[in-house]
This record gives C-alpha cells, sequence and structure tokens, in this order.
C-alpha cells in the first residue's frame, strides 16, 4: 500500500481547495471600507424618512381637519402640544372636544406658528384668537390671512432633507418644502 492512498493531502500535482489566510483577509478589509461608508448613508436615509413620514402624518392631519369642517359645515379646530419627550397634534370635534385623530412624534421636533389652528366650513384657514383668560375665540367668518406654518427638524439635523416646512395657505391648502421654516 502506498502513503498517498493512506493520507488524504492532495498530491503536488493537483490544485489546493479553500481559501489562503492572505484572500480572507483582503475580503475582511474590503467588508470593512464598505461598512464605513454605507452606515453613514444609512443614517442620513433613516433621518430623512423619519422627518418625510411624521411630515406626511401632519399632512392627512390638517387635510382631515379641513374636510371635516367641509362635511359637517362647521368649524373644526386642531391643537399642537409639545414637551420635553416630543409633540402630539389633534383634530378635535368640534361639539365635544375629543379628539378625532392624533398623532405624535419623537426626534423629530415641531414648531408651529400657532398652537391651535381652525378651519371654517368652507375649508379656509380661520381666524383663532386667545384670549386674557387664556381660552381661545375662534371667529370662523374672520380669514386668517397670514396662514400657519409647522416646522418640522430632526433632532440632528445636517441637511435640509432633515428638516420640513408646512405652509397652510389661508384657502386651507398645504405645500411641504424641504428647507428650514423663515
Amino acid at each position: 500500500m502506498r502513503v498517498s492512498q493512506i493520507l488524504p493531502y492532495p498530491s503536488r500535482g493537483s490544485s489546493p481547495s479553500g481559501f489562503t489566510l492572505l484572500e480572507l483577509m483582503v475580503v475582511i478589509a474590503v467588508i470593512a471600507i464598505l461598512a464605513t461608508i454605507a452606515i453613514p448613508a444609512f443614517q442620513d436615509l433613516i433621518k430623512t424618512n423619519r422627518v418625510a413620514s411624521q411630515t406626511n402624518e401632519l399632512v392627512a392631519l390638517v387635510t382631515l381637519a379641513r374636510s371635516e369642517a367641509v362635511r359637517r359645515s362647521t368649524t373644526v379646530p386642531m391643537s399642537f402640544t409639545i414637551d420635553g419627550t416630543g409633540w402630539e397634534a389633534k383634530v378635535l370635534d368640534p361639539y365635544s372636544n375629543n379628539a378625532l385623530r392624533t398623532t405624535s412624534g419623537a426626534r423629530v421636533s415641531l414648531k408651529p406658528s400657532q398652537t391651535r389652528l381652525i378651519f371654517n366650513s368652507r375649508g379656509y384657514l380661520a381666524s383663532s384668537i386667545e384670549n386674557e383668560d387664556g381660552d381661545w375665540v375662534d371667529d370662523p367668518d374672520e380669514w386668517n390671512s397670514a396662514g400657519a406654518r409647522l416646522a418640522l427638524e430632526h433632532e440632528n439635523p445636517s441637511t435640509d432633507r432633515h428638516r420640513r416646512c408646512l405652509r397652510i395657505l389661508p384657502s386651507g391648502q398645504i405645500n411641504v418644502e424641504l428647507e428650514q421654516c423663515d
């Protein structure tokens, strides 16, 4: 019996199977380089998507308030609450003052130009003024000529893609801009 039949090692003439240590180290180095490039881009994508999704939720909420005002033929208020943990926006039932729909956000700050918005029966942004007692006085016939602004910004913005500005025109139309609100 020959030694080559007993030992499972290939003879000198055949090609070796498997990878060398040098080949494995090169592959690991390439993976490390790709990871250092991809991880910051992925984190940027997460920030952008977080701001975009919360912007879409606010647009849906404003649209709901406006359509409910027209459907019910009455004024429908929206309120915004901001605290240390995040923000909350509500569309309120005009008769019971209970929330019809609520959305909230964290890690994305909300800075509304007003803490309360009112849509009248025609879907226009109406005037709402806080009096000396802290109560809100709604004037559905008074046109809110200034409109309203809702600024959204990620807690660590690095580009304008991490900011959105919702402008609600006096007509009730909503414009979303990828920039910081003035």
